[in-house]
C-alpha cells in the first residue's frame, strides 16, 4: 500500500511530529510504501532533529513555499507547480492528514482522487475551539466543512476525541487508535535498564511537557504541591518540571513557587531528550500530569511505559481508554487543587503498592501502545476505506 502522510509543519517538530515519526517508521517497518509531504520551515525543530529519526524507507517530499499568506497565526503556503505535479503523479492509495486549523489541508482534496483520512490531534476539543482566534477558527471550519470534511474519514486518538468529532460533525465517519511513544524514546523503552525499583524514602514527582501554564495546569499543580507539603510533616519530596519554556511559563512558575514558599522543592530543568530524559524518568517515583484539557500526551504514554505510577486529570484523553483508567497504579482526579493534593499524598503513602502494580501491568501497557499494533490498526482502516471506495465505484 502506498501511503502519503500530509503534515506541512512536520519539519518544525513538536508533539504531532514526534507522534507521526513513530507511525511513519512503523508503517514502513511492516512493508508499506510511506511518504511524508511537508513545507520547509525556519528555525530549529522544537524537540531536536526530525529527519535523523526517519527510517531510510520513508520518502520525504518537501517544498519551499512559493508564497505565504498569514493572518492571526494561520498560514496558507503556496505549493510550487513541480511539487504539485510530483504529488499528483505519486497516486497514493490513501492520504492521511495530520493536525487541523491548517489552511494547507484544504487543498488536499483537489490534489488527490484517493481516500483521505484526517487526524485532528485534539483540535476539535470544545475548549480548543473556544480558546483564542475564535473568529478565524469559525471561518476555517465553514470552509473545511465544504472543501475537506465531507471527503474524509476521521481518526481519533482517544474515545473522548471520537466524541468531540461526532459532536461537531454528527455524520462523520470516525475510527479510534492511540499513538505510541515518541521515536526518540522508543529505543530506550525496548530495554529494561530503566526499570529498577525505587525506595519510598524520598518521593520525586515528575512532569514532562512544554511549560504552558494554563493548558498543562501547572499553576494548579504548584498550588496542590504546596498544600501537600504542608500536610506531609517532614516527608522528603520534590517536583521536577521538564520541558521547553512557553510564553514565559518558566518565569511565571518560578514566581509562583517563590510566593508559595516551595521554591527549594521545585525544579524546572528545561528540555531533556534521549538518554537525559530516560535518566529523569528513572530517578522519578511518580508521574503527574494535570492538564485542564489535552488529548493523548506522549509524556503520559512514556511514563506508563516506563512503569511509573501516575496521577492524571480526567480532562486528559488518555484516561478515556478503560484499558488505562482501570489500571490500579493510575490515579484519576479532576483538575482541582484539593483533589490533586489529596492524590499526591495518597500516592506517597501507597507508593510501594503502586510501584508493584505498575511493574505487573507493564507488559499489557507495552502491547497497548506498541507502534507495530498501532500501525496495523491504521493499515486495516486504510484497507477498509479503500475497499469501500472501490466497491462503490
Amino acid at each position: 500500500m502506498r501511503i502519503l502522510h500530509w503534515y506541512p509543519n512536520f519539519l518544525g517538530g513538536g508533539a504531532v511530529t514526534n507522534a507521526l515519526l513513530g507511525l511513519l517508521n512503523a508503517q514502513a517497518r511492516v512493508g508499506a510504501e510511506v511518504f511524508i509531504a511537508c513545507a520547509e520551515v525556519s528555525g530549529s525543530p522544537l524537540y531536536g532533529s526530525v529527519i535523523d529519526h526517519l527510517r531510510p524507507e520513508v520518502k520525504l517530499i518537501r517544498w519551499n513555499p512559493s508564497w505565504t499568506f498569514r493572518r492571526g497565526g494561520f498560514a496558507l503556503r503556496g505549493v510550487p507547480s513541480n511539487i504539485r505535479k510530483q504529488l499528483v503523479r505519486l497516486k497514493p492509495d490513501v492520504v492521511h492528514i495530520h493536525g487541523e486549523f491548517n489552511p494547507d489541508n484544504l487543498r488536499v482534496p483537489t490534489l488527490f482522487q484517493c481516500p483521505i483520512l484526517l487526524s485532528p490531534h485534539g483540535a476539535f476539543h470544545p475548549l480548543v475551539l473556544r480558546k483564542g482566534k475564535r473568529g478565524l477558527k469559525s471561518i476555517y471550519m465553514t470552509l473545511a466543512k465544504y472543501l475537506l470534511y465531507k471527503n474524509v474519514v476521521f481518526h481519533a486518538l482517544t474515545p473522548i476525541e471520537q466524541e468531540h468529532i461526532r459532536r461537531l460533525l454528527p455524520k462523520a465517519k470516525v475510527y479510534c487508535v492511540p499513538q505510541g511513544p515518541s521515536i526518540q524514546m522508543e529505543k530506550f523503552l525496548s530495554n529494561g535498564d530503566h526499570c529498577n525499583e525505587l525506595s519510598s524514602d524520598s518521593i520525586r514527582f515528575l512532569f514532562v511537557g512544554r511549560l504552558d501554564v494554563y493548558t498543562k495546569g501547572l499553576d494548579i499543580l504548584l498550588e496542590a504541591f504546596g498544600k501537600a507539603l504542608q500536610r506531609l510533616q517532614g516527608q522528603e519530596t520534590s517536583l521536577t518540571l521538564v520541558g521547553p519554556d512557553w510564553n514565559k511559563g518558566s518565569l511565571i512558575l518560578e514566581n509562583q513557587a517563590e510566593a508559595l514558599g516551595i521554591s527549594k522543592y521545585v525544579s524546572a530543568v528545561g528540555t531533556k531528550i534521549g538518554s537525559d530524559l530516560v535518566s529523569v524518568f528513572g530517578q522519578s517515583h511518580i508521574y503527574i500530569h494535570v492538564s485542564r484539557h489535552e488529548g493523548q500526551p506522549l509524556a503520559v504514554t512514556e511514563a506508563l511505559l516506563f512503569g511509573k505510577p501516575a496521577i492524571l486529570t480526567d480532562t486528559i484523553g488518555t484516561i478515556s481508554y478503560p484499558e488505562i483508567s482501570s489500571l490500579p497504579h493510575v490515579i484519576v482526579v479532576p483538575p482541582r487543587i484539593d483533589s490533586i493534593a489529596d492524590a499526591m499524598i495518597n500516592a506517597i503513602r501507597c507508593f510501594d503498592d503502586l510501584q508493584s502494580s505498575a511493574k505487573k501491568t507493564k507488559p499489557r501497557i507495552q502491547q497497548f501502545f506498541s507502534w507495530d499494533r498501532v500501525a496495523a490498526l491504521h493499515l486495516r482502516a486504510y484497507e477498509d476505506l479503500s475497499y469501500h471506495v472501490e466497491g462503490t465505484c
